[in-house]
Formats: C-alpha cells, structure tokens, sequence
C-alpha cells in the first residue's frame, strides 16, 4: 500500500535533469606558481532557483609534472563559502606520482553535488560562473597541484594533446 508523504513532490517531478551544460579544454597551460589560482573556469545560466533545483559539478582536469601534492583543490560556482572547510574542498580529489618528468601523470577530478542545505548561496537562478582551483587551508605561497595543465607532447614525445572536461548537471529536487 503506497501513502502519499505531504509536501513531498511525486515521484515523477522529483530528481528530474533540468538542464546540461558541457565544457571542453583541450589548450596545454602551464600553471601559475602562487598562493592560490585557478585551473579552469567558464559559465552558464540556472533556470531554477535554489528552492527548486541542485547542481552537480562533474569534471576531469589531467596534469603532468608534481608540484604541492596537496594544496586545497576546490571547486565551486560563484557565491561560495571561502572558508576553510567549506563545501567547495569537498567532491573534489586529485591524484598521480610524486615526481617531476613530463611523463608523470596527474587526475584532478570533480564530482561535487551541491544542494541548498549546504551552500544555497551558489544555487541562485540566471548567470552563474564556475571555477576549479586551489587554496592551501596553510596559506602557503608559491603552491599549485601540478605544473601544466592538459598536458601533450611537449612533456613526453609519445602523448597526443590531453583535455580536460566539466559538465554542469541542474536536477529538480
């Protein structure tokens, strides 16, 4: 026997894909040495407001050469918490070898849900920008999680160009 929750949408309208949006880069990039930065960013436009909808952020950045290691990686749409352990250092995770030739690899991937019980500042509706990053929880200067971004054949003669993905999912709650 199946009861109806009051207040709770059918199952029909619940969790259902508003809107998609895809990002390509395929463009090799040394990285910046300092603080903080960002990787790659871009933009997009939210139909529903935070009320109504939730973003999932899920991406893939490839490196090449170690730099930090671990350095604050975040990913984040604009309006978000700063802070030092705010939802914006979480769904995001790197890894790769401790080493330095063009050969040595790096993943920087993003899976980062973001909903209105934890970061509804990021979820208004209209234009919204993105971005993938990195801030040391330390502030230590001079910090970056690999040195070049999508990564070719100028790091090792035997690759063809890397590129790095984002796809920004809007879900009806």
């Amino acid at each position: 026997m199946a009861r109806k929750i009051i207040g709770t949408k059918p199952a029909i309208e619940r969790d259902k894909l508003i809107n998609v949006t895809h990002f390509w880069n395929n463009s090799r990039s040394d990285v910046n040495n300092s603080a903080n930065g960002t990787l790659w960013s871009g933009s997009f436009t939210k139909l529903k407001d935070a009320n109504e909808s939730w973003i999932l952020m899920d991406g893939m950045l490839p490196g090449s050469r170690n730099y930090s290691d671990q350095c604050g990686t975040f990913a984040e749409l604009n309006g978000a918490d700063t802070n030092n352990d705010a939802p914006r250092y979480e769904g995001i995770y790197y890894a790769g070898v401790n080493e330095d030739p063009g050969w040595a690899r790096f993943i920087l991937q993003v899976h980062r849900i973001i909903k209105n019980d934890d970061s509804a500042q990021e979820l208004a509706a209209g234009s919204r920008t993105w971005k993938v990053g990195w801030y040391p929880r330390n502030g230590g200067s001079g910090e970056k999680p690999f040195r070049v971004l999508n990564p070719n054949s100028n790091e090792d003669s035997r690759n063809q160009q890397y590129g790095s993905y984002m796809s920004i999912w809007e879900y009806r709650y």
